[in-house]
């Protein structure tokens, strides 16, 4: 008759022999098949330099052995869940049979990562004798979104915004986190 079937489900099917007589034939086509489920785990970055990467499955007909390997950027491979420190693109294939057949199916995700730091710009201010009474405070200039700002002198936490009143002579700091994904610029 010359038809395909390359889908789950039930077929009727008419098949005429040389002579003229013809047959009705009940297909009951079960085609194996497995769906892969990849959970994205969210970005690397300061926060987390460490993802696990997770999967979940369903098959047709059920399949008691699989096989789960992860093909990493690198170009290695392992089994089970697996521990990522890389942002790139991890491929997953589950191999299993069914009765004589050999069957795979493969899952890609990429995982991101974030490690932009913010950008601080701190005005130089030099203190002596002439313009003690002229400078009262040091401003820095950031871009980004969500930041804190931490400001110190000798060590010691003195503000939290974009700009500090001067204490005095001495060495003053200013940390600047991204809230987002935890990276600092100090």
């Amino acid at each position: 008759n010359g038809e395909s079937f390359s889908s789950t489900g039930q077929y009727e099917i008419i098949a005429l022999t040389d002579s003229g007589c013809d047959s009705l034939i009940y297909l009951d086509l079960l085609v194996p098949d497995i769906n892969l489920n990849l959970i994205n785990p969210g970005v690397l970055n300061c926060i987390t330099d460490t993802l696990t990467l997770t999967f979940s499955y369903t098959s047709i007909p059920i399949q008691d052995e699989v096989e789960f390997i992860w093909n990493t950027p690198d170009g290695n491979q392992t089994n089970g869940d697996y521990v990522v420190t890389e942002a790139g693109i991890y491929t997953l294939t589950a191999y299993f049979k069914y009765g004589d057949l050999s069957c795979e199916e493969t899952a890609m995700i990429e995982i991101l990562e974030d490690f932009e730091q913010p950008e601080i710009d701190i005005e130089d201010v030099e203190l002596n004798c002439y313009n003690i009474e002229e400078i009262t405070t040091i401003d820095i200039f950031t871009s980004g979104d969500d930041l804190s700002i931490i400001w110190y002198y000798e060590d010691e936490e003195i503000g939290d915004s974009e700009s500090v009143d001067i204490m005095g002579g001495g060495s003053y700091e200013v940390e600047v986190t991204n809230g987002i994904n935890g990276c600092a610029s100090i």
